[in-house]
């Protein structure tokens, strides 16, 4: 029997995607995952990208071929837009697509460091993906559910061009019935805080009622990537629980009484200037050691 081909072919399938098999990591337990990274192992599609100088004009790519040379053979000149986020648990309800009309809205990618570059529609105009109207997503989060949102973050650099808008999303979870901004709507998410010139992130939460919200502010932005992650865990009582983690380091742990529960069945990236690998949204608070785990697994990437 060939012992040694039978422990190579398993070891190879482990570390397909560059990874490995999300069987022995917490990102098995994630509801959705998304970015330029196979996170699960399993060298399916992640993104869908569009330019117009390429052949195909669109196209989908597995992570391995962002960086192998598939991209660039396919890449002619020109911005190359990312038209979807797939999730990465296969289901296409929670894919994310930009929002607008045509590929107006899409991020760019920038191949040179494989990041998604939200800045890309303009001068105070942010690229944002977001997925359908869900029911398995207002099933997971609505109510009293535990949540976590995770994402890779930097902004571009320091100079006064360079910071994200202060009061825009970053990631969140929101409801679908309500033709509002991100902020404005019921959720749950992260945003940049609402002070001039500022990159410093914030937990953030409207109530189904629109009478509560609540946010807490925590670290600044850098010019290299960073794992933020935002619990916000809703029993209706007065232990509702805020937790930030930055890099693993918890920065925020508060408790308030928000009295009503916020519906969501949409999940939100981006809508700021700033630049990611990733996202991942679970639907459960994470333990320390998930927290460890999860930064360890993205910034191994950076």
């Amino acid at each position: 029997m060939n012992i040694q081909g039978q422990v190579t072919s398993l070891v190879q399938k482990q570390r397909q995607g560059q990874i490995r098999a999300a069987a022995t990591t917490i990102m098995n337990d994630a509801f959705a995952l998304y970015g330029l990274f196979d996170w699960l192992g399993t060298g399916n599609n992640v993104v869908k990208f569009y330019n117009p100088n390429s052949s195909p004009q669109e196209r989908d790519f597995t992570a391995a071929e962002l960086t192998d040379g598939t991209y660039a053979s396919w890449y002619v000149s020109g911005t190359t837009d990312i038209y979807k986020f797939y999730d990465q648990k296969g289901v296409s309800d929670h894919d994310m697509t930009a929002a607008g009309s045509g590929f107006s809205n899409s991020a760019h990618y920038i191949s040179a460091t494989n990041e998604a570059d939200f800045t890309a529609t303009g001068y105070y105009q942010y690229s944002y993906y977001n997925t359908a109207s869900s029911s398995t997503i207002s099933s997971a989060f609505d109510d009293g559910s535990a949540n976590t949102m995770v994402m890779s973050l930097r902004k571009t650099g320091d100079g006064m061009g360079d910071l994200p808008v202060t009061g825009r999303s970053i990631i969140g979870m929101r409801d679908g019935f309500t033709p509002a901004g991100f902020t404005s709507a019921n959720h749950k998410g992260l945003k940049i805080k609402q002070a001039m010139f500022s990159s410093s992130v914030q937990l953030t939460y409207r109530a189904a009622d629109n009478s509560t919200q609540l946010s807490t502010n925590t670290t600044d932005l850098g010019t290299t990537l960073n794992t933020f992650a935002g619990g916000i865990n809703v029993t209706g009582g007065v232990n509702d629980d805020f937790d930030l983690f930055v890099d693993g380091s918890q920065t925020v742990d508060e408790a308030y009484d928000i009295h009503a529960f916020s519906s969501a069945d949409q999940f939100q990236l981006g809508d700021n200037k700033l630049r990611t690998q990733g996202a991942i949204f679970f639907n459960k608070q994470l333990t320390q050691s998930e927290h460890d785990e999860v930064h360890t697994i993205m910034s191994a990437h950076y």
